[in-house]
């Protein structure tokens, strides 16, 4: 998507995985990969080079990292 915004060729397939809930199920238990042990949710799309999920309601956006909405 970053590509797309900078005028630049980018992937044909945007990837935004919904890691938020995988995230808070193996940090609670202690079973987050022994990279991922320590870093916030926004380091592992860094390192996983995806996007967050947008969704967009009622004329609201939200995500991943900033919280869900009740539509």
């Amino acid at each position: 998507m970053k590509a797309v915004y900078l005028g630049e060729e980018g992937r044909p397939l945007v990837f935004q995985p919904r890691l938020k809930h995988w995230f808070d199920v193996n940090y609670a238990t202690g079973n987050l990969p022994e990279e991922y042990r320590g870093k916030l949710l926004e380091e592992i799309y860094m390192d996983l080079e995806v996007a967050p999920r947008e969704v967009l309601g009622s004329g609201r956006i939200g995500s991943e990292h900033g919280g869900y909405f009740s539509l």
